[in-house]
């Protein structure tokens, strides 16, 4: 059982003295704008997500920010998952739509392919389980595969995580849910593999329980991992 959350933030300020916003700054949380002195979301221009406060190219990306290069880099890169990786949940689910591939390779990728691996928490009887859907419709290259809820769409599309065209919207690759949690306040950290054409995925992930009475369970930060065989 592993702890993983990696945090992937998108937020610009305002310079002191100067009318407009530095766009190589960046936030996408009320609590990261806050911190930083403004009141709406600042995100980053097309083609670049946001690590360490900072605009910068996926391509330039470190395994402390939004972008991670995964664990096996050397090799070559075949295609990115993006994905919440950090929840707040009141609720068991099932939860669905927070799952994109982005296709970087020049050949289509095949959905068909899609398994899980392995599945694992450290929450002493609260069970994280995760279904996964294989798709027969291709992502073709350069293009993104996956359908996205809205809350899932804003820490992975609206937040410059994922900026390349989407060919398929209607494919849910993932379900989450939660079976025998306990009410209260406390945290599940999940161990996720999947594959895709047999290259294994590790998808870490944090969720965050809370003894509300209303029913939710909000994505709060995105992850983009770069996958090589």
């Amino acid at each position: 059982m592993k702890t993983s959350s990696i945090v992937a933030v998108c937020l610009s300020v305002l310079v002191v003295g100067c009318k407009k916003p530095n766009p190589e700054v960046c936030c996408v949380t009320t609590e990261q704008c806050s911190e930083i002195g403004v009141s709406d979301f600042r995100l980053c221009s097309d083609g670049l997500v946001c690590q360490d406060n900072r605009c910068i190219s996926p391509a330039d990306g470190g395994v402390d920010g939004g972008f991670d290069a995964g664990i096996d880099a050397p090799g070559v890169h075949v295609f990115d998952i993006a994905y919440p990786n950090e929840w707040r949940f009141s609720v068991a689910g099932p939860i669905s739509g927070y799952f994109l591939a982005i296709n970087t390779n020049n050949v289509a990728l095949d959905m068909t392919t899609l398994e899980l691996k392995s599945i694992d928490d450290d929450h002493p009887s609260a069970i994280v389980r995760v279904t996964v859907t294989p798709s027969p419709t291709v992502i073709e290259p350069a293009t993104v595969g996956g359908a996205l809820t809205p809350l899932s769409r804003q820490v992975l599309l609206d937040s410059g995580l994922v900026t390349e065209p989407r060919s398929d919207t209607a494919s849910d690759y993932l379900t989450l849910e939660i079976e025998n949690a306990p009410n209260g306040t406390y945290d599940i950290n999940v161990d996720l593999i999947i594959a895709i054409d047999s290259i294994r995925i590790p998808m870490p992930m944090t969720i965050h329980m809370v003894p509300l009475t209303t029913v939710f369970a909000d994505p709060l930060i995105g992850k983009r991992k770069a996958i090589y065989r």
